[in-house]
């Protein structure tokens, strides 16, 4: 996430093991959450929700939006 206010930067997440990275992110209109990629492989991904507070940080882990296998590309 990037602070308007201060051009701080700061990462909201971070792959565990087994995948490779969290990419193509949206975030809600609102600002409460983010929506993203998380790539096992160059083929496979799953997709992720991620609840924000106000302050862009994150109020709970991620949440997997689809099962093991996800989304072929």
């Amino acid at each position: 996430a990037l602070s308007v206010a201060s051009g701080a930067q700061h990462r909201l997440t971070e792959p565990p093991a087994g995948f490779e990275a969290d990419c193509e992110p949206s975030i809600r209109p609102d600002g409460r959450a983010l929506v993203f990629n998380r790539t096992r492989t160059l083929n496979l991904s799953e997709l992720f929700l991620l609840p924000l507070n106000e302050g862009l940080t994150p109020a709970s882990p991620p949440q997997a939006l689809t099962s093991d296998g996800g989304i072929k590309g």
